[in-house]
């Protein structure tokens, strides 16, 4: 999922630079469904802090891109990247170490 959201976020910044404001709010729309989805299967009982802070950066995240579709900023779509980019680095460090 991941990997689809750092992909349809590059498509929402597009979007905004060359101004074709319906495909950018379709697109910005996908991009919070996707991080709803990820939120929602966070398992808050297990994971403690660690999930209870992802939670509040996916909110972050969901809420910054509103933003960046209202005030049709593609930098704020930059630094939601940055996050998610960071944390899919995480996951995959992760993966590595566990196989």
């Amino acid at each position: 999922l991941t990997d689809g959201l750092l992909d349809e976020l590059a498509r929402a910044r597009a979007h905004i630079e060359a101004r074709r404001y319906e495909q950018k709010a379709a697109s910005i729309d996908k991009c919070v469904e996707i991080i709803n989805g990820l939120s929602s299967s966070l398992d808050f009982d297990a994971g403690g802090e660690t999930v209870a802070n992802l939670a509040r950066i996916y909110e972050f995240c969901a809420a910054h891109l509103h933003g960046a579709g209202l005030k049709l900023d593609p930098t704020m779509v930059d630094e939601v990247i940055r996050i998610l980019s960071t944390i899919r680095q995480g996951w995959k460090g992760v993966q590595e170490r566990n196989g």
